[in-house]
């Protein structure tokens, strides 16, 4: 037999110390074993309800008719048995619709749980523009939960003189729901959305300046001309523009091109880079580094 491990306590101190945490460890343990019992005793108090309730019609000979039913009727059935919708919590809505998500979910009180679509209705609650995720389940025997996982309003779309807000998957975004003092990225370009996930992506490897650029622009339906909060435009490559990105972040540290007067920097060409200052002056042209 196994011999117990004796705790030695060395003073008065560490004695109630010890007597505290064991008493507070030993309540949890009871509180967590309560609330077990409470759910499980609700579940079972659910399934001899719907027993008894499946009993009697079989008694009484309407077992057989109800399942003879029709599909709405079997359904107010088990509504009348007590699987019926008495509440319903949806979660994480901020900003899409109240009206919509109602119309979406489509499960009134009083109704049968168990005849609601869960996949129908997550559908739904994905065609409104501000959900990006949802999930939909039951809790018998009267409840039901709705989680949504809303989209976040990134970057303004400047296209034929209109802006228009959107998340960074290009999903267009009603800008009077969120805060009008918000600072968005403009993206400028007929064909620049679908290419925005590519450039939040790029921005981010480098988040210091990316906070520094206020413009992306479209070049030709090619490439991403940069412009930064002191106007400098930075020009970037068609082909490997992240890796152009951080070696002018790199520089633009190193030389502290923030700091002074410049009008563009040229990232197109891997083996140099052009400055060409502000106001108009000989342009200065650097050796880069290549990659490593």
């Amino acid at each position: 037999m196994a011999k117990r491990r004796r705790v030695q306590v060395k003073s008065s101190a560490t004695r109630k110390e010890f007597a505290r945490d064991f008493s507070e460890k030993k309540r949890l343990q009871r509180r967590k074993a309560l609330r077990l019992r409470a759910v499980i005793g609700a579940g079972v108090i659910t399934v001899l309800a719907g027993s008894v309730q499946l009993w009697q019609w079989h008694r009484s000979g309407t077992l057989q008719e109800v399942a003879a039913m029709p599909g709405e009727l079997w359904h107010a059935a088990l509504a009348g048995a007590g699987l019926r919708i008495e509440q319903v919590y949806v979660h994480g809505r901020s900003h899409a619709s109240t009206e919509q998500v109602a119309a979406a979910i489509a499960a009134p009180r009083g109704s049968s749980l168990l005849a609601v679509n869960l996949a129908d209705v997550r559908s739904e609650l994905m065609k409104i523009p501000e959900v990006k995720r949802a999930q939909v389940r039951r809790e018998l025997p009267s409840k039901l939960h709705v989680t949504l996982h809303e989209r976040t309003p990134e970057v303004l779309w400047q296209h034929e003189g209109k802006h228009t807000l959107m998340d960074r998957e290009g999903v267009v975004l009603d800008a009077a729901k969120y805060g009008r003092n918000q600072r968005y990225l403009v993206v400028v370009g007929a064909d620049a959305p679908p290419h925005l996930p590519a450039l939040l992506s790029m921005l981010a490897s480098e988040p210091v300046m990316a906070a520094e650029v206020k413009a992306a622009v479209r070049v030709g339906a090619r490439r991403w001309n940069l412009v930064l909060t002191n106007d400098t435009t930075v020009m970037l490559p068609e082909q490997d523009s992240e890796f152009a990105w951080q070696r002018f972040a790199k520089l633009a540290k190193e030389k502290a091109l923030l700091t002074h007067a410049v009008r563009s920097v040229d990232m197109r060409l891997s083996e140099r880079v052009l400055i060409t200052p502000l106001p108009p002056a000989d342009p200065l042209i650097l050796s880069s580094a290549k990659r490593t």
